[in-house]
């Protein structure tokens, strides 16, 4: 069974350091997915799995 964790990130500069964050505490990316909602808003999304403690 897998768990699941889904991170929102304002500023595209984090991104990098968000995933490498994540990875250290032993997530995997999954999905990266950004949307528009306002002219200059954005927001981006990053789905994160890991195999779920026994």
């Amino acid at each position: 069974m897998k768990e699941w964790i889904c991170v929102q990130v304002g500023v595209h500069r984090d991104i990098g350091k968000t995933i490498g964050d994540m990875q250290k505490r032993g997530w995997r990316l999954h999905t990266y997915a950004c949307s528009q909602y306002e002219t200059g808003n954005v927001n981006h999304y990053l789905l994160f799995e890991r195999e779920a403690a026994s």
